[in-house]
């Protein structure tokens, strides 16, 4: 996988695939609804310890219900 940042008034990041299996990977990640998250300290993923960075995953459920009341808590102030 090739991987390459732009910067032009934003950034964005290009994942290219490099072989079949990692194409078919792409188009299953581009069908899920995805969240990103910073890594800021040491945490281990899978047994490999990742010091910072960005995760890029499938939103899970309990983050789409903490949108959700924050959503509904946000209507009540107004």
């Amino acid at each position: 996988m090739q991987i390459e940042f732009l910067v032009n008034g934003g950034i964005s990041i290009i994942l290219s695939p490099e072989n079949d299996m990692e194409i078919a990977l792409l188009k299953q990640f581009c069908k899920q609804k995805n969240d990103i998250t910073e890594i800021r300290s040491s945490v281990v993923i899978l047994n490999k310890t990742h010091r910072g960075g960005i995760l890029i995953g499938k939103e899970t459920i309990g983050k789409l219900d903490n949108d959700e009341s924050k959503k509904e808590d946000l209507q009540q102030l107004q």
